[in-house]
């Protein structure tokens, strides 16, 4: 069955129609006023591309496209141009142009692609396939359709399926020809609010023309609230509605602006949203769920144009949250999620954040190892953990040579210093030319300009992190740990980068110097513990005039903000967080603990006791090679320090950036820290006036979301209850046995609870915690893992730790007697 008209199928016909097509059919035969048309089938897809012998040349291509990533957007390019030009199967040009014919040969038709794949639905394909709209005459239906067919082979549709590891050999698709209606007033229609997600509220968004000016967000829209209880409209706002978008006479649309006179009322009349909320609600009760509903009007008959489940409602009520069991997955994700950003991260920083997934999940498709992210956002601000899938690919038989490219040292830290070279100058040329020394205030276009432009150069540090340090120095790991072994029973690569010179070592110890510059005058001493950091600008004011009453110490001050000022307390959060040089209060809430501790506490010889261990337990040869192999893993460790410093300071000069564009758009932001409710794409955005409105909104909603959020980063602690016994597991961070009394450290702002000879217990650490760790005897944490922050500080100062818990800040008290037994992972209470 190659077409079939939409009155023929339905909901369980998603494999032959696609989900598209099968949900209006569904609509037509429940007798919802829905325009006719008609669907080529996904067995029509398969018969042309077996009929035009397509299959060996999509696999060619691919295999171009795969190699060659530079290519990609020419050769999918040149693959989609081949097989529009494909000839349809005889019969099957004929029942299209039968059915075209029965909706009219001068009717204006949609033609879109209606995706297939069960496990990929439709909102997942969102963007992937074309629509064209307005398409007129039996030639330009057929050009339309194969246009549709080719569009599964565009370079987005393929970096989407290879980024999610769905089975190319499994693609089909179907395409949708329905008669198009152009609409008076077009616009969508939730029934369910999704802004404050009250179930008694329906949203309808409205404007002139063709809806695709409110769906593609090019129009703020009239906003209509409905009560379903009361039967009336609650809330109401005017859109600018600045333009339409309407048929243009010969095919294809047309923008146009509209009159002033029709933008300052309101699109809908009461009679026409009565209409619209009735039918909605007739929608909903046939299939059950909220809706999210596109219409029109056109002459005062509505007319439903698609109708989709709203799914981001209702899945996460603080309830189910907060009684959900986590899955040993899902607990892992959230440990790593937590240890990396300690806070909910925003949607502003979800993409930042979730690119080193999605660099970890290309590299491993080179491998063969095809995966999805399993983190996500959904519109409304939640964070969401999918469920895991792993595809292996024939890739997997070239993992040999793959690897030895992957190991390859010599090129591995030629394209690192190049790339790092590139990036340090390019990012002094920002900071001084764009940033610090604009002569004339820079417009908000050129504001969005030098953001986009940092964010770019943040995706070239994390691809080199990763594909030229990390991975690499993985594979090393993995292949020498046999030989570890044989020098020490649990001896792991990480063992191997003590006393070693990187940027958050060097960063500690910098501030010890400094600490003891401060203890060898009382003076001073006293002044650096009497400062206090409510007020930002007041301290930054103080420690300039310490600065220049004690020379010594102003100099190495000086030097620190220079080498290290880009420091950050949250790493990984790239818009919430604040560096030394944003605010001076955690590096001095650091120093005042440094001023307390014993300097040089960490094992300085276990490097070198190692490396005396390898000569004496292998032959010359044999040693000479794996004494290599470690030296490559520090070189690694060391530039993935340094790339992760990099990032922070991209990520702090985004920030200032991102502190004028909020001052520009105060219509947009209440408070500048609500920027960070909209997502990056929506701030490059910000100089379309149209999308202002819509984004206040967006704000208003995220906002209340933040909530939920907070409860899933308390989940890893309702996922793992110790269940009443009084042992906490969790994995070893350093080997070794400490017992003593417990103290609970939630931030940085209690560093000063910590007493000499007390068993840490916090939730994350980070570099700015390095101090504590010459006071306690022993570190227990809820996050974390072997190449975590709390592992490699506490293997410097070679004191047992524990870690990943995930409750023991709840289950564990201030003054509680404890044992860390770092070599089970466990904790006895």
């Amino acid at each position: 069955m190659y077409v079939v008209n939409l009155n023929r199928v339905g909901k369980d016909d998603v494999m032959l129609a696609g989900g598209k097509a099968a949900n209006l059919g569904e609509m037509i035969q429940a007798g919802f006023p829905v325009p006719s048309g008609f669907c080529i089938t996904s067995e029509g897809y398969d018969q042309f591309i077996r009929g035009n012998n397509f299959q060996g040349v999509i696999e060619r291509y691919l295999k171009k496209i795969y190699l060659d990533g530079s290519r990609s957007r020419e050769l999918s390019q040149e693959l989609m141009d081949l097989l529009s030009r494909g000839r349809f199967p005889e019969k099957m040009k004929e029942d299209i142009v039968k059915e075209y014919e029965k909706l009219g040969e001068k009717v204006p038709a949609a033609v879109r692609s209606s995706a297939t794949a069960e496990d990929l639905p439709e909102a997942s394909f969102a963007g992937q396939q074309e629509t064209y709209l307005n398409v007129r005459g039996r030639e330009n239906i057929l050009d339309a359709v194969k246009k549709c067919f080719s569009s599964l082979w565009s370079e987005r549709a393929i970096e989407y399926r290879k980024r999610t590891g769905y089975d190319r050999g499994k693609i089909s698709l179907a395409v949708v020809v329905q008669e198009m209606i152009e609409g008076d007033i077009s616009g969508v229609l939730f029934t369910v609010n999704p802004t404050n997600e009250n179930t008694h509220e329906m949203m309808i968004n409205a404007s002139y023309g063709l809806g695709e000016a409110v769906v593609s967000g090019k129009v703020t829209p009239d906003i209509f609230i409905w009560d379903r209880k009361e039967g009336k409209i609650t809330d109401k706002i005017l859109g600018s509605k600045k333009i339409s978008i309407l048929y243009r006479k010969n095919g294809g649309t047309i923008q146009v602006e509209n009159e002033e006179k029709n933008r300052n009322r309101f699109s809908l009349s009461r009679r026409e949203i009565e209409d619209l909320v009735k039918t909605a609600g007739s929608i909903e009760g046939h299939y059950g769920h909220p809706q999210d509903i596109e219409w029109a009007v056109k002459n005062n008959k509505i007319y439903i144009l698609q109708s989709r489940e709203i799914t981001t409602l209702g899945r996460n009520t603080e309830e189910q949250m907060k009684t959900a069991k986590l899955s040993k997955t899902q607990s892992e994700i959230i440990n790593n999620l937590i240890e990396h950003c300690p806070t909910p991260i925003y949607p502003l920083e979800f993409e930042p954040f979730n690119n080193i997934t999605k660099v970890k999940l290309e590299l491993l498709s080179r491998f063969g190892i095809l995966m999805k992210s399993q983190l996500g956002m959904r519109d409304e601000g939640t964070v969401f953990i999918e469920k895991s899938s792993i595809h292996i690919s024939p890739k997997i038989l070239k993992l040999p040579f793959k690897i030895k490219h992957f190991l390859d040292y010599s090129n591995n830290m030629k394209h690192t210093k190049d790339i790092f070279g590139s990036v340090n100058y390019r990012l002094s040329k920002i900071d001084k030319d764009k940033i610090q020394n604009n002569l004339q205030e820079p417009s908000l276009g050129e504001l969005l300009d030098c953001l986009r432009e940092i964010m770019k150069i943040s995706d070239e540090i994390v691809y080199v992190r990763f594909r030229y340090n990390i991975f690499p120095g993985f594979l090393i790991s993995k292949f020498i740990n046999s030989k570890l072994q044989k020098i020490k029973k649990g001896m792991t690569e990480y063992d191997l980068l003590n006393n070693l010179s990187y940027r958050t070592w060097n960063m500690n110890k910098a501030v010890e110097k400094l600490a003891q510059i401060v203890n060898e005058n009382n003076n001073l001493k006293n002044k650096i513990i009497q400062l206090k950091f409510k007020d930002k600008s007041e301290l930054e004011m103080k420690l300039e005039n310490i600065a220049r009453s004690y020379g010594k110490f102003g100099d190495f001050y000086r030097n620190i903000l220079q080498e290290f000022g880009w420091k950050s307390i949250n790493s990984y959060q790239a818009f919430s967080t604040v560096s030394w040089n944003e605010d001076k209060g955690s590096l001095i809430t650091l120093l005042k603990v440094a001023m307390k501790n014993k300097t040089g506490k960490y094992d300085k010889n276990k490097y070198d006791h190692i490396c005396s261990r390898i000569c004496d337990v292998f032959s010359k040869r044999t040693a000479d090679k794996l004494l290599a192999k470690v030296a490559q893993i520090r070189s690694y460790h060391v530039n993935r320090e340094e790339s992760l410093y990099m990032l922070e300071e991209c990520y702090g000069l985004s920030r200032k950036i991102l502190g004028e564009i909020a001052i520009k758009c105060p219509e947009v932001f209440k408070y500048r820290k609500d920027i960070l409710y909209l997502t990056l794409d929506e701030v490059y955005r910000l100089d379309e006036e149209q999308h202002r409105k819509f984004f206040v909104n967006k704000i208003k909603m995220r906002k209340k979301s933040r909530g939920k959020n907070k409860i899933l980063w308390e989940s890893l602690q309702l996922g793992s209850q110790n269940n009443g016994e009084n042992v906490l597991k969790g994995v070893c961070g350093n080997r070794g046995k400490a017992s003593g009394q417990v103290c609970i450290v939630k931030d940085i702002g209690e560093f000063s609870k910590l007493k000499s000879g007390d068993i840490l217990v916090c939730r994350y650490t980070d570099p700015s915690w390095t101090p504590l760790f010459s006071i306690a005897k022993a570190v227990i944490s809820d996050t974390g893992g072997p190449l975590s922050h709390s592992a490699i500080v506490a293997r410097e100062y070679n004191i047992p730790a524990v870690l990943g818990c995930g409750s023991a800040t709840s289950v564990l008290k201030d003054g509680d007697s404890v044992v860390v037994d770092g070599d089970k992972g466990t904790v006895e209470f």
